[in-house]
């Protein structure tokens, strides 16, 4: 989000979400979310739809990686694939812990 001067994509949502009280949200790399299909969504918890979420992860300047969060695991790798900048793909926000 930094340096960006796009409102309403998908990082802007995330860093700029105030959800329950939080404010301090961001948009998952493509390394967070493999973590979170293999720890969760395979688990039945998260509540995360059977559908592709965008990642903070870029692959070029007009694509963007994102999580396939219904087929998830492909041949034994997990299923990421780029996408368009522009295309329209579920944000799913996240925040840190410890």
């Amino acid at each position: 989000d930094t340096g960006c001067t796009t409102s309403g994509i998908a990082a802007d949502l995330a860093i700029n979400l105030v959800f329950g009280g939080q404010s301090d949200w961001f948009l998952p790399s493509r390394g967070e979310q493999v973590w979170m299909y293999s720890n969760l969504t395979v688990k039945g918890v998260g509540g995360l739809a059977t559908d592709a979420y965008w990642s903070s992860s870029e692959y070029d300047a007009a694509n963007a990686w994102y999580q396939d969060f219904h087929t998830g695991l492909s041949s034994g790798t997990y299923r990421q694939d780029p996408n368009v900048k522009g295309a329209t793909i579920w944000v799913r926000p996240v925040r840190a812990f410890g």
